[in-house]
């Protein structure tokens, strides 16, 4: 019950850490808090919904049940990916948390989801290459999960 968690990204040769700070988690399934979506000419916004917005996003978890988190997000026509959380629906610009902004490369995510009786953890690879066809998750090899390990 009331599930949360932290993402950390390392780099995949070494394992260090490429942000300072651990990004909050966001549970794929929790509310936006996006009241309305506002494109005027070539430039879009949004209209927040305050009751709707936490920095935080918390879910229950029934044994036995699973739920996607999210962890990057691309933007077509962009080389760069960003690093997804509830923060990015207060950036700007929109979407886009300057401070989350993830170069073309590879990645190591450490993700820890802790609740108030257990810790799951998974490391994965992330893969930014460039183009929109060439960004995707994958799970890490027993080698990438030892680098994290070590840092």
């Amino acid at each position: 019950m009331q599930c949360r968690g932290t993402i950390t990204f390392h780099n995949l040769d070494f394992g260090n850490r490429f942000f300072a700070k651990p990004m909050p988690l966001r549970f794929s399934e929790s509310v936006e808090p996006i009241a309305m979506q506002i494109i005027i000419g070539d430039q879009t916004g949004a209209i927040i919904d305050p009751l709707r917005i936490s920095l935080e996003s918390r879910a229950d978890l029934y044994p036995g049940r699973e739920t996607p988190f999210d962890t990057a997000v691309k933007f077509d026509g962009e080389p760069e990916c960003y690093a997804w959380s509830n923060h990015n629906y207060l950036s700007s610009p929109l979407w886009k948390d300057p401070s989350w902004k993830l170069p073309p490369g590879r990645y190591l995510v450490s993700v820890n989801v802790i609740s108030n009786s257990a810790t799951c953890s998974g490391v994965f690879r992330l893969l930014n290459q460039g183009t929109s066809g060439d960004f995707r998750l994958e799970e890490a090899t027993a080698e990438e999960r030892k680098k994290i390990e070590l840092h």
